[in-house]
């Protein structure tokens, strides 16, 4: 479900698990910043945040830990979402050509020491930052202005000869 383009604005990739009730934050969050110059591309699993990081170039990434792999397929056997979807698509992601730069949605109700863990693990595959959910959208566009800081050199990327 890409609901954004690549019209030379800023490319957000926004991948959630569209199956959970509280996870519904992409597409409003998409909403809210296009009027900012960004261009929200929402996938609902891996797979298709994958699809759509071939087709368009990608600026950043917001990434839930709750994200599937697959749309219609759920992890059995006793792994969790958490581990096949959101850290999988972190992983695939870094190792792009061109990776994007990526925030973490933790989006899970964890104890302390499973976010600590899980706060590590994301940060090891290389993530920008994690965020808690529910997001607050000036906590949110600091962080994408810090990004923007730090890989864009403070200019959007078209602006950028080797972003």
């Amino acid at each position: 479900m890409n609901h954004g383009t690549s019209t030379g604005r800023f490319n957000v990739l926004l991948a959630e698990d569209p199956q959970r009730a509280d996870a519904d934050w992409a597409t409003p969050l998409g909403q809210l910043l296009k009027p900012q110059g960004f261009a929200p591309l929402v996938a609902e699993s891996g797979r298709e945040a994958l699809e759509l990081a071939e087709q368009h170039p990608v600026h950043a990434a917001l990434v839930d830990l709750a994200t599937p792999r697959e749309t219609d397929k759920r992890p059995t056997g006793g792994t969790s979402s958490v581990e096949s979807g959101g850290l999988w698509l972190l992983e695939v992601l870094h190792r792009l050509p061109d990776a994007p730069p990526i925030v973490v949605v933790n989006n899970q109700p964890l104890d302390a020491a499973a976010f600590q863990r899980y706060v590590t693990q994301a940060l090891q595959l290389g993530a920008f930052s994690v965020v808690n959910f529910p997001i607050r959208i000036e906590a949110l566009l600091n962080v994408i202005r810090r990004l923007i800081d730090r890989r864009y050199h403070g200019q959007w990327p078209q602006n950028v000869a080797n972003n």
